[in-house]
């Protein structure tokens, strides 16, 4: 199969690569509209107009606080100054590798399966 199946990694546009946005305790935090709110962590997120968000259909955009080592994932993200929407988005504690994303992982299985 692998012979016959072009690959395609799913990065955004060319030039691939997934964006990834690193703030401190003192960026912004905004709250975001959610389309699966009840997947979604409540927030708020430093997002802003200096946030890297992923090219083509997914719209991702990673953030990571290296104050607090709280990574932010959100989904499908649009918006500008205090307005901001997304499909879903998860925060997580990763100096604890129990706490995580969990919730945002288990909804896009259900939406991607």
């Amino acid at each position: 199969m692998a012979a016959t199946t072009n690959l395609h990694p799913d990065f955004g546009a060319p030039p691939y690569g997934f964006p990834f946005n690193v703030v401190d305790h003192t960026h912004a935090t905004v709250s975001v509209t959610f389309q699966y709110a009840a997947e979604s962590d409540a927030g708020p997120y430093p997002v802003g107009s200096d946030t890297f968000i992923e090219s083509g259909s997914d719209r991702h955009a990673l953030i990571i606080n290296k104050d607090t080592c709280t990574l932010y994932e959100l989904f499908n993200l649009s918006g500008g100054g205090s307005t901001w929407s997304a499909g879903s988005g998860a925060s997580g504690d990763r100096s604890r590798p129990s706490s995580g994303l969990s919730r945002l992982r288990r909804g896009a299985r259900r939406r991607y399966s």
